[in-house]
């Protein structure tokens, strides 16, 4: 509206106010200015770049077959023995020590054999006077039966020489049983090994008198070892007779040795939920020795067997658990794909998981060998969101 050259303005009340054109114009100027003045930036400057997010991650590989664990237990008792002498004395030396290994006819052990000696002397010399009598017998029988073909000699003559003739045979023969026995004695007093074994303990030592029976050295034989180890209710019915293990001896480190489970116990542990399983190592007890430096594996040593406990269901992937995250469109992962070797771009990838197992969990469907799982971080990103990986600066 006009009034006398004059813009009008009308305000809420219904009042009007005459205003001039030229400052309504100024007004509309100031307004633009300053709309341009926000929209309108220096080219100059850069707009700033969002800094990628942390985060760590792991590089998976497809594996199957059977899964394994790893099991704690201890040496059972092997086939043991002890060597002793047959007869009592004074033990004079002792050739072995803890550890050595012997073979079958080797001397452990030697016992002061100057008693037997004696005794065997003095049989001998026995022996000499009876084979004299014998002969003496012989001769006189030979006489008095001449004599008693010609009618020169009577019955009890010839009754008499024979007798007399069988007893110094029997006298020999009797005194040829001791000397054997004293030559037997004296062989006994040089302990030798009947097979070959490892030594286990000398229990006697040089100038001890002992008996007949008395433990000098204990052995382990060439029969292989056994260990025994505890398997809980969740892995026994996983695990096979003839299955392979691997060995670790506590008193034989940075050493590996092969096994197959032997025995699978069926009634668990006095009060525990644990199974007792055997296995027997495919080395004996000798060639168990001469890795192990003489080392001794005595029952009761810790030991640990790493066994298979099934198979797994395929080809899977293993990841940390906590690296599959679950919505209402199903579980995923964010996978790495990475532009160059530090930085990447977060992809949401779909997955279908397995069991739980002890190295994490398997995802048997959505990934693929080489994918570089997120597994830090995951509540900091989203897909497609620019990450760095932690770790490689």
């Amino acid at each position: 509206m006009k009034l006398g050259g004059a813009s009008v303005l009308r305000s809420q009340a219904g009042k009007r106010f005459p205003v001039e054109p030229r400052r309504i114009l100024a007004r509309i100027g100031l307004v633009g200015a300053l709309s341009l003045g926000t929209c309108e930036r220096d080219a100059s400057v850069p707009l700033e770049e969002p800094q990628p997010r942390p985060v760590k991650y792991v590089e998976v590989v497809a594996r199957g077959g059977a899964r394994t664990r790893t099991f704690t237990g201890f040496a059972k008792t092997a086939t043991r023995s002890t060597f002793s002498f047959r007869v009592a004395g004074t033990v004079q030396r002792v050739h072995v020590v803890q550890g050595d290994l012997v073979e079958e006819g080797d001397l452990i052990a030697e016992m002061d054999p100057t008693d037997f000696e004696i005794q065997a002397r003095e049989i001998e010399a026995a022996l000499a006077e009876a084979q004299a009598r014998e002969i003496l017998g012989d001769a006189e029988f030979q006489r008095i039966q001449q004599l008693y073909e010609k009618d020169n000699a009577s019955q009890g003559d010839f009754d008499s020489a024979l007798a007399k003739r069988e007893s110094a045979r029997a006298s020999v023969a009797s005194v040829e049983q001791r000397l054997r026995q004293a030559r037997r004695q004296l062989a006994h007093t040089r302990l030798l090994a009947p097979v070959g074994c490892g030594i286990i303990e000398v229990r006697a030592d040089a100038g001890e008198r002992v008996q007949a029976g008395t433990p000098v050295v204990e052995v382990v034989t060439g029969d292989k070892p056994q260990v025994e180890v505890a398997v809980p209710e969740g892995a026994i019915s996983d695990i096979r007779p003839g299955a392979s293990a691997k060995i670790r001896l506590s008193v034989i480190s940075g050493r590996t040795f092969t096994g197959r489970v032997t025995a699978i116990g069926i009634v668990p542990s006095e009060g525990a939920t644990i199974y007792p399983v055997t296995i027997e190592l495919d080395r004996s007890w000798q060639q168990l020795l001469e890795v192990s430096a003489g080392s001794v594996l005595r029952p009761g040593m810790a030991v640990e067997a790493e066994m298979g406990v099934g198979e797994a269901d395929g080809l899977a992937h293993v990841v940390p658990a906590n690296a599959v995250v679950a919505d209402r469109d199903g579980q995923f992962v964010y996978v790495v794909e990475a532009a160059d070797g530090r930085t990447g771009k977060a992809s949401r990838r779909p997955v279908e998981t397995g069991r739980l197992v002890p190295e994490g969990l398997e995802v048997v469907a959505g990934l693929d060998d080489g994918d570089r799982v997120v597994t830090a971080g995951l509540n900091q990103i989203k897909d497609g969101q620019l990450v760095r990986l932690f770790g490689l600066d």
